[in-house]
């Protein structure tokens, strides 16, 4: 398994969590929706199931496993994939959608 974590500081972390979960667990109820980084011919694995309290989120894929962590100053990011790949695809896309929700606090996701 492979695995990468990164940091994002943010005083909002449980915020950003909750919003971002709360988006993953809706795609998880439409049938044949993949979610942010869903399966298309080759791509990464299909959305399974998200998990979340104020302070961790788990986000689980076929192939892989996204994990959030929010503390007071920070949102801790980390995936966990069966290949380099899925770790890929899955980053870039859920980096993308915490950059979109987090805006207007100017968040920017480096791994």
């Amino acid at each position: 398994m492979l695995s990468e974590q990164t940091r994002v500081g943010t005083e909002r972390a449980g915020r950003y969590l909750a919003q971002l979960c709360e988006h993953l667990d809706q795609l998880t109820a439409r049938p044949g929706t993949h979610g942010p980084a869903g399966r298309h011919d080759g791509g990464p694995p299909d959305l399974r199931r998200v998990e979340w309290t104020a302070d961790r989120g788990v986000v689980e894929f076929e192939r892989a496993t996204f994990t959030l962590t929010a503390a007071p100053d920070e949102l801790t990011l980390r995936v966990e994939a069966e290949d380099a790949q899925d770790l890929e695809r899955i980053k870039e896309a859920l980096s993308a959608r915490i950059e979109t929700i987090g805006r207007r606090d100017g968040l920017t996701v480096t791994w």
